[in-house]
């Protein structure tokens, strides 16, 4: 049987910063919370980050075009196992 994962991955925008590419490549679903003078993109995809997607967002926080990201997966060694709420497709 396969193994289900689902990441969660919340990124922390500055009011003048919009959400790179290389995080619209991993989904389609961001949804955004804005606040004051920062806004909170987040999304859950249907696996978990590559060493790569991790690597390329944490130059993306170097270089300053995020202010933040923090992502959490869970997976299950079945796929009909309930899944925590935020995993929730």
């Amino acid at each position: 049987m396969n193994k289900a994962c689902i990441t969660h991955i919340e990124v922390v925008l500055s009011e003048t910063q919009q959400l790179p590419t290389e995080f619209l490549a991993l989904s389609e679903n961001w949804k955004y919370l804005a606040g004051g003078f920062y806004t909170i993109a987040h999304t859950d995809i249907l696996q978990e980050l590559t060493g790569f997607e991790l690597q390329t967002l944490k130059q993306l926080q170097e270089q300053k075009k995020i202010i933040e990201f923090t992502y959490r997966a869970v997976s299950s060694p079945q796929t009909d196992v309930k899944l925590p709420d935020w995993a929730e497709p």
